[in-house]
């Protein structure tokens, strides 16, 4: 009886070193925007919780890390952004991460990137990227980020391969029906144009066939002059273009300038989901806000 219970006792012992080992070898995520953190979130679901670096309005463009971000930096293994061209403050940290994975999901193999379509008020530097970065809105791309990812995450972690195979195929399964809904929701006003005060729906726009209309500037930091001004009004009135898209919190007040008509909808479109509660359902309530608003926006 005595060697019995000290059998027993032997084996609960490996049994807690093993757990302790698969816990450890499981990576600690960081993901720097809340739309690919809902992705991440729904592929390590019942495994990890991904951390998140930006949970609020601040335009990840000109993001200032601080000393708290820097903690949660240093506490990853893994690092994920979407691209240089968005989380412009991530290229300059890379020299510093150490051993830390980092991943620019825009490199991604077989991600279809599309061209960042510059306007008259464009000023590019050679030092710029040529491509848009703002891959998340579209499923096409958020289908291939999951594929890619759930390989990855097997690869640090294959204790639990099959759970992380299993959330993927949730996901993308969620994916083909949301791809479905948006489509069909789309469908009656995919033909009107629109005016997008800063370029960001370009993904958004191949998925779903949108007849993209003008756009103001490819970015805040470009200030249309008079010149580019009259072009747009111009084209508004050729194109009849009566739906204004502008990220909030504020109409931009060139936006009364550009409505020659003076009878165009204004309607916000948040594209980053800072109002929605972080998590795996994040991503697909983000896309179903920006269609019903497109969708509000377009009707006659």
């Amino acid at each position: 009886m005595k060697h019995d219970s000290f059998a027993v006792i032997f084996i609960a012992i490996i049994l807690i070193l093993k757990s302790g080992v698969a816990a450890a070898a499981t990576p600690q995520i960081l993901v720097t925007l809340k739309p690919l953190h809902s992705l991440v979130s729904g592929l390590s679901h019942g495994i990890s919780q991904p951390s998140l670096l930006l949970d609020d309005m601040q335009s990840p463009h000109d993001y200032q890390l601080k000393p708290s971000d820097r903690r949660l930096l240093a506490s990853a293994n893994i690092i994920i952004y979407a691209s240089d061209n968005i989380e412009s403050f991530m290229q300059p940290l890379s020299s510093s991460l150490g051993s830390r994975q980092l991943i620019a999901l825009d490199t991604l193999p077989g991600m279809p990137l599309l061209p960042a379509r510059s306007t008259d008020a464009d000023h590019h530097d050679n030092h710029r990227a040529d491509y848009d970065g703002h891959i998340w809105l579209s499923p096409l791309n958020a289908r291939i980020i999951v594929q890619q990812l759930a390989e990855m995450l097997v690869q640090y972690d294959p204790a639990n391969r099959n759970k992380y195979f299993s959330n993927r195929d949730h996901l993308l399964q969620r994916l083909n029906t949301l791809e479905k809904k948006i489509d069909q929701q789309l469908l009656p006003v995919r033909n009107q144009p629109f005016l997008q005060f800063h370029d960001a729906l370009q993904y958004f726009e191949r998925d779903f066939s949108l007849n993209h209309g003008v756009t103001v500037t490819s970015g805040a930091e470009h200030a249309p002059g008079a010149r580019h001004i009259r072009a747009l009004q111009q084209q508004i009135r050729e194109k009849k273009i009566n739906c204004f898209l502008y990220e909030p919190p504020q109409a931009p007040k060139l936006l009364e300038t550009l409505d020659v008509n003076r009878s165009a909808k204004k309607q916000a479109l948040e594209i980053h989901g800072s109002q929605i509660t972080a998590g795996g359902d994040l991503y697909f309530s983000l896309l179903e806000n920006i269609a019903g608003q497109i969708h509000e926006c377009l009707q006659p």
